[in-house]
């Protein structure tokens, strides 16, 4: 049986959507400009082949959504997921999108007041759309969470870090789809550049982040 997934990504001022039946990507779909009066709606078909590229008016994520998913014509999904830029230092790996997951990613704001809002207003259209749909949340720090708890600290005093104050990384979505696709074998140990409107770097070794410096590893394995 297969089975149909709405991946979402939500930004302050944009919206991108992408439908998957299993792996296979079926359609997509992007709304940029949202609550800025001069927006752009663009879908593509499961090939990136631009189908529709106009301009829009999308004053809030509820309306960005309903104009992503009427002009890509999706298919009612199974389930969505979603791209959470910040899940703090508890949340380590996918959730499903409960009431309580919702209230604590509401007092992680301060440490993401830019996306944070974002994507739990991306959430929120979803449900409004698709009533009952399971969502799941995906969390761009977990990937980071399993960095020694050493390298996790920033030389500050301890009451900072007791606030929440410390070293996360972001783009560990990213990072895991790379190692996923070349095999954390294949990449051994190595630096992965995410670039876009957000840039980072991260060392990864053995397909986990790097904590400790490479020359020691080969000199031990030597």
């Amino acid at each position: 049986m297969s089975l149909r997934v709405l991946c979402v990504n939500s930004g302050s001022s944009s919206l991108k959507l992408a439908l998957y039946e299993d792996e296979t990507p079926i359609a997509s779909s992007a709304v940029e400009g949202i609550g800025l009066g001069e927006g752009r709606l663009t879908v593509r078909d499961g090939s990136s082949r631009i189908l529709r590229d106009e301009p829009g008016s999308f004053h809030d994520a509820g309306a960005a959504l309903r104009g992503a998913v009427g002009a890509a014509r999706f298919p009612d999904p199974d389930a969505a997921g979603h791209r959470i830029v910040h899940g703090g230092a508890d949340h380590t790996a996918p959730e499903r999108v409960t009431p309580q997951l919702l209230a604590a990613l509401r007092t992680l704001i301060p440490l993401a007041p830019l996306h944070l809002p974002a994507a739990l207003n991306g959430i929120e259209a979803v449900s409004a759309h698709f009533p009952g749909l399971p969502q799941i949340a995906c969390f761009d720090t977990a990937f980071h969470r399993r960095m020694s708890a050493v390298a996790q600290r920033l030389p500050l005093p301890r009451e900072l870090r007791a606030k929440g104050i410390q070293r996360y990384g972001f783009h560990g979505l990213s990072y895991e789809y790379v190692v996923a696709t070349l095999g954390a074998a294949t990449l051994g140990r190595a630096v992965i550049a995410h670039l876009g409107n957000g840039a980072s770097l991260a060392a990864v070794c053995d397909g986990s982040p790097s904590t400790r410096p490479w020359g020691s590893r080969r000199r031990a394995a030597s």
